[in-house]
C-alpha cells in the first residue's frame, strides 16, 4: 500500500525532512508513489532512484525473505482479548502535526515540535494525561524550533537530541516535564535528524539519522553527566526507522539506507555493540512507529509508508520471532506520527493519514 504524497521542493514541493526548505503540502496522491520516494530521498541529500528504472530498496534475496515471512506470522503475544484500534476523539491532538516527537511518563504523553500544515517547523511543548482523555495542554517550548528529533525520557525528565528547521542541527535540550522548561544539553557530535531514539538501563540511544549530507551508521550512546559515545554501528546508513527497547536489547524497524526502503528488522546488543539482523518486515517501509506493548513483552509496530502506499495495520514482535505478525486493522492508514506506551495500551499521535494530509488522530491499541 506504500506511496503517500509527494511534497512540493521550495515553493511547489513540502519536505518530509530536515534538510530542506518548507512548502505547502500537496493535496492529493497524484504522483505516483516511486517518484515521490525519489524526490524525498533526492531533496534530503540521498540518491535518487531512477523514476523509469527504480533502485531497489532491498537485495532480492531481502525481498524475497520478506514476502515468505508475511506468509508465515510470527506467534502472536498472549493476550486476555482481542487487540482492537479505535480513535480517540477526546485526545485529537490541538494541532494537526507529522514529524513530531512523543514520549510519556505515567499515564502522561508529551508531544513536542514537529511540522505544521502550512509547513513551517514549531517547537511546542503538548501535555496531556491519557488516562483522563486529556485535555491537551501546551505546556511551553523548545528555545529552537524542531521537527524529526530524537526524544527519550531519562532521569525523569525528557531529552530531546538533533532534529532541525530546514536543516540538521546538533543541538540536544533537556525539557522539565513539569514546567515545559528547556535547558541545553552537549551538543551532538554533528548536526543529526531522522534518528532513532531509546533507553536502556539508564544510558539513551540515538539510533542512525541524517547529518544534512550523509545517512549516519552511528548509535551514539549517552548519560547523564557524560559524553557522546559511539556504542556501535548499523550495517548502513538509516534514517526515519522505528525504535524501542525490548529484552535489553533495541529493535529498530525498517527506515530508509541509502540503497531505498528497508525491509530489516536489526536488534542492537549495548553489552557487545553488536548489531545483527534478526527478520524481515512483510514489505520494505519507513515513517513506522513501535511501542513496547502491554501484551507479553511484545513490541508494537504501528502504521508505515511503503513503495505501495501508506500502511494501515498494527503489527507484533516477540523475542525469536523471524517477522511480524499482523494483529488488527488501524481506523485508517497513518505514517510518519509518533506512538507511546501509556496505562496499558499504545498511543499513535500525530503525522499523515490516508490522503497525505497532516492529522490531528490519536488512536489507541489495547
Amino acid at each position: 500500500m506504500l506511496g503517500g504524497p509527494p511534497r512540493a521542493r521550495k515553493a511547489r514541493l513540502a519536505p518530509l525532512c530536515a534538510c530542506y526548505t518548507r512548502g505547502v503540502a500537496t493535496k492529493t496522491l497524484v504522483v505516483p508513489v516511486i517518484a515521490a520516494l525519489a524526490l524525498l530521498l533526492a531533496a534530503c541529500g540521498g540518491p535518487a532512484p531512477s523514476a523509469a528504472k527504480p533502485a531497489p530498496s532491498a537485495p532480492t534475496q531481502s525481498a524475497a525473505k520478506a514476502t515468505a515471512t508475511a506468509t508465515v506470522p510470527a506467534k502472536p503475544p498472549a493476550a486476555t482479548g482481542p487487540v482492537r484500534a479505535a480513535s480517540v476523539t477526546d485526545l485529537a491532538l490541538p494541532t494537526a502535526v507529522d514529524g513530531e516527537s512523543a514520549v510519556a511518563i505515567g499515564s502522561r504523553a508529551y508531544v513536542i515540535g514537529g511540522i505544521a500544515p502550512d509547513g513551517s517547523t514549531v517547537g511546542d511543548i503538548w501535555s496531556a494525561n491519557l488516562a483522563t482523555g486529556g485535555p491537551w495542554r501546551r505546556l511551553g517550548s523548545l528555545p529552537r524550533p524542531t521537527h524529526d528529533a530524537a526524544a527519550v525520557v531519562l532521569d525523569g525528565a525528557i531529552d530531546v537530541f538533533g532534529g532541525g528547521i530546514t536543516v540538521s542541527a546538533p543541538t540536544a535540550w533537556q525539557v522539565n516535564p513539569a514546567t515545559g522548561a528547556a535547558t541545553a544539553l552537549p551538543d551532538l557530535p554533528r548536526p543529526l535528524s531522522d534518528a532513532g531514539g531509546a533507553v536502556l538501563n539508564g544510558t539513551a540511544y540515538i539510533v542512525g539519522g541524517f547529518d544534512g549530507t550523509n545517512y549516519r551508521a552511528e548509535i551514539l550512546a549517552w548519560h547523564p553527566g557524560g559524553s557522546y559515545q559511539v556504542a556501535g554501528h548499523l550495517p548502513a546508513g538509516l534514517r526515519y526507522a522505528a525504535v524501542a527497547p525490548s529484552g535489553g536489547n533495541l529493535l529498530i524497524f525498517g527506515g530508509v539506507t541509502p540503497a531505498g526502503v528497508s525491509d530489516a528488522i536489526l536488534s542492537f546488543d549495548p553489552a557487545t555493540g553488536a548489531v545483527t539482523r534478526v527478520g524481515s518486515l512483510p514489505v520494505p517501509a519507513m515513517y513506522m512507529s513501535a511501542a513496547p506493548a502491554p501484551r507479553a513483552g511484545a513490541l508494537w509496530v504501528l502504521g508505515g509508508l511503503s513503495h505501495n502506499g501508506p500502511l494501515g495495520e498494527v503489527w507484533s514482535w516477540s523475542a525469536g520471532a523471524a517477522g511480524l505478525s499482523r494483529l488488527v486493522a488501524l481506523p485508517a492508514t497513518q505514517y510518519y506520527g509518533a506512538a507511546v506506551a501509556a496505562g496499558g495500551s499504545v498511543y499513535f499521535m500525530g503525522g499523515r493519514g490516508p490522503s497525505g494530509s497532516h492529522t490531528t488522530e490519536v488512536i489507541r491499541v489495547r
